[in-house]
């Protein structure tokens, strides 16, 4: 939950593109005789899945540019410490 909160607006940015995104993907994985066997990619929940990992890219490859922007140490992956009171 850590990682949401701290990496909302790059989700928020970034979710639409990944929704975009997803449906050529998708479109690409009918051409692989296994995909099409296998995987439901028929179903809104696989596209639902196929955006999330691509939004989980995104987050990776450009959240650190919040940091950045809110002129704080960049960091991969946000949050992982412990909380403090004071100062």
């Amino acid at each position: 939950m850590t990682v949401f909160n701290a990496r909302a607006v790059t989700i928020y940015l970034w979710h639409e593109i990944a929704l975009i995104l997803a449906v050529p993907l998708i479109d690409r994985f009918w051409d692989v005789p296994a995909f099409e066997a296998y995987l439901p990619l028929d179903s809104q929940w696989f596209l639902f899945g196929v955006g999330w990992v691509l939004i989980a890219v995104f987050v990776l490859l450009c959240g650190w540019v919040e940091d950045v922007a809110a002129r704080k140490r960049p960091r991969l992956l946000p949050g992982g410490g412990a909380a403090r009171m004071g100062p």
